[in-house]
């Protein structure tokens, strides 16, 4: 499980971290506005729930962009997100390289039809998983990479896809989280 890489619309983010583990993995900006190379440290930034000292973190768009992981496919990580000041919007920058998109932040709380409307580009997740299909299919072997990142990017959920997958119990900083 992880967030696309993403800025924060110009907020300062403060991250608790209440249980489990996250990775923080940084990048630069690129001069056009898009993603750069990833920031190498000699160890990348792990929030870690049960050392104080490693539970908190802090990241502006002045410093670049980031993606959270967690890096443990068993253990559940929690995450407190605090921004300051708010925002309904920020970017996600496509994990193949291009321009940047514009993602609500979501919130159990509120509908996809009270979101923002899809762009005209965009996919299902049903027809994503189609795609896939389709993907293999055509060649009887591994899909290319890069083809299944640039429909993951396009896909959105839609009102139905919203209900069903989303819920306190399957939810993430960016969409909710359900293995299909």
């Amino acid at each position: 499980q992880q967030t696309p890489i993403h800025d924060h619309s110009g907020a300062h983010c403060f991250i608790k971290m209440l249980s489990g583990q996250l990775r923080e993995r940084k990048f630069a900006w690129a001069a056009d506005g898009t993603v750069g190379a990833e920031v190498v440290e000699e160890a990348p930034a792990v929030l870690d729930a049960s050392k104080l000292e490693k539970s908190v973190s802090f990241m502006h768009d002045s410093l670049g962009l980031h993606r959270i992981e967690n890096p443990s496919s068993t253990e559940v990580a929690v995450s407190l997100h605090i921004y300051s000041p708010p925002f309904r919007e920020c970017l996600v920058f496509p994990p193949t390289g291009g321009a940047p998109k514009t993602a609500p932040m979501v919130s159990i709380f509120e509908p996809e039809s009270a979101r923002k409307a899809a762009e005209d580009s965009s996919i299902s997740l049903q027809d994503f998983c189609n795609k896939l299909v389709e993907l293999r299919s055509e060649d009887g072997v591994k899909a290319n990479l890069h083809a299944v990142l640039d429909y993951l990017v396009s896909a959105e959920m839609t009102d139905w896809e919203w209900a069903s997958y989303a819920s306190p119990a399957h939810f993430s900083e960016f969409y909710p989280v359900q293995h299909i």
